[in-house]
């Protein structure tokens, strides 16, 4: 039996479900001679909210980023809490990344981003034993939940704190984890890189523009301007996203209004599920989440997800793409 936690709005649900197998192998997806980066043309003031997107460049991202090496499995030491023999297997795929961390009850599972510099992950679901026989107990993994980034170490990586203090090390792993009878497949696929374009070093941002600080980020904020129509639907019914100095996000739209769930998360649970962003305006990176909000208004476009850079023109964020085209547009509501 498995556990999926599967909500980016608190209160959270809990849905059973599928343990799901580590993202599927595929290898040599990064060709040789990859464009640099390069960002859109200048940009001419003065801004107008209303103004068109800028469309980046058509070529894309340029090389790869270092956070390919991430993909794989890995054996987990030096992590205050973690038992003995635990391993990781970290993928990269087309609708997001993931990690799964190994211990004795099965598989633990999160949602995962890295760039060149930041690393993010979120408490996703996992294996029903690593939960509790009957009841639901939070399995705590601080050293993945609290990581911000990451540096390399010899053949392997430490993760490191928003401080660059080491929260792990991650040695390459003899062999592959084996799970309890019952709770996921046997032998696990490799994990590595299914998607080349979520593993491209993001483009600048355009001259002209100025880089957002991540105090700038921290608030409530509403889309305006092009796309954000299914955002807006009027004053008093308008989806929003908060981003907290503490390094989560939450968003408020129809699917989260209209929840049906009843449950209401524990603190402990709360804190484990809770969407993680990090960096700022040169380098932003948020997890990802799924969630379905089809037919409904006013609907968030989930555009941190795919967001590198933002800047701050006029009090409005611009967010931008890994090919430096311009998602979308935020004004400060909170």
């Amino acid at each position: 039996m498995a556990r999926r936690i599967g909500s980016a709005r608190l209160p959270l649900a809990v849905a059973v479900g599928v343990a799901a197998a580590l993202l599927c192998a595929l290898s040599g997806c990064m060709a040789e001679g990859a464009p640099t980066p390069s960002a859109s043309p200048a940009v001419s003031a003065p801004f107008n909210v209303d103004d068109p997107l800028l469309p980046g460049d058509p070529v894309g991202a340029g090389e790869q980023s270092r956070a390919v090496g991430l993909a794989g499995f890995w054996q987990v030491s030096d992590a205050e809490g973690e038992l003995p023999g635990a391993y990781v297997g970290i993928g990269i795929g087309p609708d997001g990344s993931g990690v799964e961390v190994f211990r004795d009850c099965g598989s633990i599972s999160f949602d995962f981003a890295a760039s060149e510099e930041h690393l993010v992950a979120h408490l996703s679901g996992g294996s029903g034993f690593c939960f509790g026989d009957t009841t639901m107990v939070v399995p705590s993994v601080p050293w993945l939940t609290a990581a911000r980034g990451y540096r390399a170490s010899g053949a392997g990586w430490e993760l490191t704190d928003e401080g660059g203090r080491m929260l792990a090390r991650l040695d390459p792993a003899e062999g592959r984890p084996e799970l309890p009878e019952g709770t996921g497949p046997s032998p696990l696929p490799v994990p590595t890189v299914l998607d080349p374009e979520r593993v491209r070093v993001a483009a600048p941002l355009a001259a002209g523009l100025e880089a957002a600080s991540a105090d700038d980020l921290v608030g409530t904020w509403t889309p305006v301007g092009p796309g954000a129509d299914l955002a807006l639907v009027a004053d008093a019914d308008r989806a929003t996203i908060t981003f907290t100095a503490d390094g989560h996000y939450s968003f408020d739209d129809c699917a989260s209004f209209g929840s049906a769930t009843t449950d209401e998360p524990t603190p402990e649970q709360a804190e484990a599920f809770a969407l993680v962003w990090s960096g700022d305006g040169d380098g932003f990176l948020a997890t990802s989440y799924a969630r379905s909000a089809i037919g409904c208004s006013p609907r968030w476009p989930a555009w941190e997800t795919r967001t590198t850079t933002i800047a701050l023109d006029e009090g409005y964020l611009r967010l931008f793409d890994r090919a430096g085209a311009e998602l979308g547009r935020l004004e400060r509501v909170g």
